[in-house]
């Protein structure tokens, strides 16, 4: 009974210690986390047995545990808001569905692979690709030359479909063909 006693009051001196690190407007504004910080920008706090996050926190002592495997998403997108009145539970999927919707996701033509090819790892710049350009262009010409795809692909010791997509263009696409002029 002691020891619960002392489990208790060591849990509201951190639910209260967490509280005063806490910059409360009224109901419905974003109560700001005015403690540490990790690198993601989202408040950091010790739970009493692990690092969490100031918002999961909240919603712990407001609401009470959240699931394994959930996530504490909000509904206002702040990073530093821990009001558990901003704060609802969901999936990664719900969470990420959250940031396509509200325009925080940048998807189609706005995505970085779009806007930034450049920055993008293609070819033998992939750090797991067992191809090069140069034998991309070999691998086109000996299919055009009748060489099947699994002689090449036992000889470049990649499957059947990675040899598939290099011939259909699939993968590789910035590979171009040499030209010659024979005329």
């Amino acid at each position: 009974m002691l020891a619960l006693r002392h489990i208790m009051a060591n849990h509201k001196s951190l639910a209260e210690r967490f509280w005063a690190k806490v910059n409360k407007g009224g109901p419905n504004e974003c109560w700001l986390w005015t403690g540490g910080l990790a690198s993601d920008g989202y408040g950091r706090v010790w739970d009493g047995k692990k690092n969490t996050t100031a918002h999961r926190y909240a919603y712990e002592l407001t609401y009470g545990p959240i699931a394994p495997g959930m996530c504490a998403c909000h509904h206002c997108d702040v990073r530093l808001c821990a009001n558990p009145a901003h704060i609802f539970i969901g999936t990664r999927k719900d969470n990420v569905q959250d940031a396509v919707w509200k325009g925080r996701m940048a998807t189609g033509d706005k995505h970085g692979s779009h806007t930034h090819p450049e920055a993008v790892a293609r070819g033998s710049n992939v750090w797991s690709t067992r191809l090069n350009e140069d034998i991309v262009r070999g691998i086109r010409i000996m299919h055009r030359k009748g060489v099947s795809v699994s002689a090449m692909a036992r000889r470049y010791h990649v499957s059947h479909s990675a040899i598939g997509d290099v011939v259909r263009y699939v993968t590789w696409k910035h590979v171009a063909e040499e030209t010659t002029d024979d005329h």
